[in-house]
C-alpha cells in the first residue's frame, strides 16, 4: 500500500510534511506525525490500518478508471500540431474563411488563424 495515496484519498486537503509526516525505516512506511485537522480546526484522529487499506483500494479503483487518459496524453501529438492538422483538413475540404463569422464559428476561427499566419509567416 502506498500510504501517501491512502491518506490523500481519506483527507484530500491534508498536506504531506505539514499535516502528516511519513517515514520508512526499511520495514515499510508509517505515519510518524499526524496533525490533520477538520475544517473547524479540531484534530482528526489518525486513521486505522483498515481505514487506510480501504482508502488505498478506492484510490486504485479510481486510478484504473482514468489511467488511460494519462497514457493517451503521453502518446498524442502536441495539441498545437493536432489543431493545425484539423484546420488544414477543414480548409482543404472547402471551409471558407469568413472574418465576419466571428471566432465562435469555424469560418471565423479559420479566418483568424490564417490572419495570424499571414502576419507572422514562417521564415
Amino acid at each position: 500500500m502506498e500510504l501517501y495515496h491512502a491518506i490523500k484519498e481519506l483527507y484530500p486537503h491534508a498536506e504531506v510534511d505539514i499535516d502528516f509526516v511519513l517515514q520508512d525505516d526499511g520495514n515499510g512506511a508509517y505515519i510518524r506525525e499526524w496533525r490533520v485537522k477538520a475544517e473547524d480546526g479540531s484534530p482528526v484522529p489518525e486513521p486505522s490500518r483498515e481505514e487506510l487499506e480501504q482508502a488505498y483500494r478506492r484510490y486504485l479503483e479510481k486510478r484504473a478508471l482514468t489511467e488511460y487518459r494519462e497514457k493517451r496524453r503521453q502518446e498524442y501529438p502536441p495539441s498545437g500540431d493536432q489543431l493545425d492538422c484539423i484546420w488544414k483538413a477543414l480548409s482543404s475540404m472547402g471551409l471558407t474563411p469568413d472574418p465576419a463569422g466571428g471566432e465562435n464559428t469555424p469560418e471565423g476561427m479559420l479566418a483568424r488563424i490564417l490572419m495570424v499566419k499571414e502576419k507572422y509567416p514562417k521564415p
